[in-house]
């Protein structure tokens, strides 16, 4: 093979005639060697100082002598310049080891319409640790996305397990209580009422913390890309309200819905987000403004449409946040010295939920006194809506 390939090249010698490009091109570290009609190659311009370091004086001998090129030329570059497409072949790298020690190069096939075919051949130099450094870092990457894949379907597994075990036996002692709580003694069901109640609680903890670190998983684990209708999450927002209204009303407290998204807004316009958590992150937000707001105060949720995506909103007449806890606010397990036994973790729920849609959550005094709690979801951009909101 390496025989046949000496025949195709000239007795030039390592410089020709003046040729711009093959100039620029040698001053980068290229050689550029032209296909003759005769199925010779010929050099264009002035060989760099690499190739006769590495391969001698003499084109033919040098290249026909290197096993790696050699096979470039007649297996894939000569079939390649017979079907002349457009796009040029690479060898792909090779390392050839002179006086100096190793040297890598990577040669080229290409075709142009005003010329014959070229083979065109670069020293990597330095470029070649780069490229080994990219390539290394690149499999690290992946090495550890793997990992980290594979740690977080075992917590999520072991996450499932943890509540699956508390969810059972507090199952059984919810039925028991419930039937306790039928009881025709006032003593008995008074105690066990009271029981009922704080078992109701545990079971809700259990799903809070449950839903809290599933979403810390989910977004550790993946990106989520999701999109749901603005009308949806209009009807997920009055569910909540809707839910808790009996609630509000036990300690005369109003809560209201303003929405100013249903007619400014085509009901089908979508956001990054999905109804069920969407709901839940509301939902922390409500009993959270239920917990602080006085007698005959209103909580207000209100939900409306900007330029960039959806605002919610919602707001109490409370104490406001203790400026000391403002920095800290969405980290988990923050409380305040009135937090009437909220473990502090559903601004840190609302906080994973809203980021992992690409939207961003923020505390803000309301005017008059009180919470104001506002996030925002980004609009999914489609062929029928723009992103201005429209």
């Amino acid at each position: 093979m390496a025989s046949d390939l000496a025949h195709q090249f000239s007795d030039r010698s390592l410089s020709s005639e003046a040729d711009p490009l093959a100039a620029v091109l040698a001053s980068l570290d290229y050689i550029v060697l032209e296909r003759g009609g005769d199925g010779a190659f010929h050099l264009r311009g002035t060989a760099p100082q690499w190739f006769a370091s590495v391969y001698g004086s003499d084109i033919k001998s040098a290249i026909a002598g290197s096993p790696f090129l050699s096979c470039f030329v007649n297996e894939i570059a000569l079939p390649f310049w017979q079907a002349a497409p457009a796009a040029p072949v690479r060898s792909g790298i090779w390392t050839e080891v002179d006086e100096q020690g190793e040297q890598h190069f990577e040669a080229i096939a290409m075709n142009s319409a005003n010329s014959p075919p070229l083979l065109v051949i670069q020293s990597l130099g330095l470029r070649y640790e780069e490229i080994q450094m990219l390539t290394q870092r690149a499999n690290e990457n992946a090495l550890e996305h793997r990992q980290l894949g594979r740690e977080v379907q075992k917590k999520d597994v072991l996450l499932k397990c943890i509540v699956h075990d508390l969810n059972n036996p507090l199952g059984a002692v919810l039925l028991n209580l419930e039937v306790l709580a039928m009881s025709n003694d006032e003593e008995v069901q008074g105690a066990a009422l009271l029981a009922l109640e704080a078992a109701r609680r545990q079971r809700s903890l259990i799903k809070s913390i449950s839903e809290v670190f599933s979403s810390d998983l989910s977004r550790l684990g993946r990106d989520r890309e999701c999109a749901e209708e603005v009308s949806e999450l209009v009807r997920g927002a009055a569910y909540v309200v809707n839910m808790h209204l009996n609630q509000a009303l036990r300690r005369s407290v109003s809560i209201l819905l303003e929405d100013g998204l249903t007619g400014s807004v085509s009901g089908n316009r979508k956001v990054s987000g999905e109804l069920e958590p969407f709901v839940r992150a509301v939902e922390n937000l409500v009993l959270n403004a239920l917990r602080y707001a006085p007698r005959d105060s209103t909580v207000t949720v209100r939900i409306a449409a900007q330029e960039k995506g959806i605002q919610v909103q919602v707001e109490d007449n409370g104490p406001g946040v203790e400026p000391n806890l403002i920095s800290g606010l969405f980290d988990p397990f923050i409380q305040g010295t009135t937090n009437q036994g909220a473990m502090g973790l559903g601004l840190y729920f609302c906080r994973m939920t809203v980021e992992q849609w690409g939207g961003a959550i923020r505390y803000d005094q309301a005017p008059g006194g009180g919470a104001r709690f506002v996030f925002t979801l980004p609009w999914v951009v489609t062929d029928a809506h723009n992103s201005d909101g429209s």
